[in-house]
C-alpha cells in the first residue's frame, strides 16, 4: 500500500492522495523533506499539508492530471537542458476543455505547486485559446487573475 497526505485546500477540505501521485509537484516534495519525509510516511502517521492557494476542485484536477501521467517517460531535453514540452495529446486536450478562467486558476495552483509539466501543457491549451482572441479581451482575463 502506498503513503498517504491529507491536503487541505484553501476552502478547508482534506483530500487524501498517494504520496507517489503528487511527487509531480517540487513543493510538496521540499515540505516532506522539511518534515523529514521521503515516500515511505509510516502508515499510522497523519501528515497533513496546507494548500493555501489551492481550492479543492482544482486540487481534484491536479490530482487526476498527475494520476494520468504518473507513467509518462522524462520529458526530452533541448540542447540547453530544457525540457521540451510533448505534443498536446487527446487526453490533455479533453482534460483541460475548461473555460478561461478555471485554465488561469489551474495555472496558478501549478505555479503554486511547482509542477512544471502540467504548468507547461496549460500554456500550450492558453495559446491555442488566446491565438483567437483580441487583445483587449486577452488584458480583460489578465487582469482578472489576483496580483495583476
Amino acid at each position: 500500500m502506498s503513503s498517504m497526505l491529507k491536503l487541505e485546500t484553501e476552502d478547508g477540505v482534506l483530500v487524501d492522495v498517494g504520496v507517489e501521485v503528487i511527487q509531480c509537484s517540487h513543493t510538496i516534495r521540499l515540505m516532506l523533506e522539511d518534515l523529514g519525509c521521503g515516500e515511505e510516511i509510516d502508515e499510522n502517521e497523519v501528515i497533513v499539508i496546507p494548500l493555501p492557494r489551492v481550492c479543492s476542485a482544482i486540487l481534484h484536477k491536479i490530482i487526476a492530471w498527475a494520476k494520468h501521467h504518473d507513467d509518462d517517460p522524462p520529458p526530452l531535453e533541448d540542447i540547453y537542458g530544457n525540457h521540451v514540452p510533448p505534443e498536446l495529446d487527446e487526453w490533455d486536450a479533453e482534460f483541460l476543455n475548461l473555460d478561461e478562467q478555471t485554465l488561469l486558476d489551474l495555472a496558478m495552483a501549478a505555479i503554486f505547486l511547482d509542477i512544471p509539466d502540467l504548468l507547461k501543457t496549460i500554456a500550450q491549451v492558453m495559446l491555442n485559446i488566446m491565438e483567437a482572441r483580441s487583445p483587449e479581451h486577452i488584458l480583460q482575463l489578465l487582469n482578472s487573475v489576483n496580483g495583476l
